[in-house]
């Protein structure tokens, strides 16, 4: 996995290439970058913002979204397929076909409202506008 350096800070481009439909291959031998990591509400909750039990509700949700993204998945495809699909269709002439379904575009776009919401910092979000 390459390393890359921003503002003196180590990291990893996205998507990760051990991250298949949302769960890290790695995940016990992960690089030290990844296991510093902490989403929003991990960190809204050690900065005493979030109660405990708001942030089971949240991460819930979340993976409630993510159970209906993978509901909707096409035999052999992953999260990370999509998503690659949605990127290249957003980069191609707005009349470019997508190749995936409608409900599969439309729970994919829930579950990263939810993850914009809630779980990643305003830099990393994929729908809802930057502050």
């Amino acid at each position: 996995m390459a390393v890359v350096e921003a503002d003196g800070k180590a990291g990893f481009l996205l998507p990760c290439p051990q991250l298949d439909c949302a769960v890290c291959q790695i995940y016990h031998e992960r690089p030290q970058t990844c296991r510093d990591y902490q989403c929003q509400v991990l960190r809204s909750v050690n900065a005493g913002e979030l109660e405990h039990v708001r942030a089971m509700q949240l991460i819930e949700q979340g993976r409630a979204a993510l159970e209906q993204v993978k509901a909707q998945l096409a035999e052999g495809q992953t999260l990370t397929d999509v998503r690659k699909l949605r990127r290249k269709a957003g980069e191609a002439d707005a009349s470019a076909e997508l190749n995936a379904s409608p409900m599969l575009m439309m729970a994919l776009g829930m579950l990263d409202v939810i993850l914009d919401e809630h779980f990643r910092r305003p830099d990393q979000r994929q729908v809802i506008p930057q502050d």
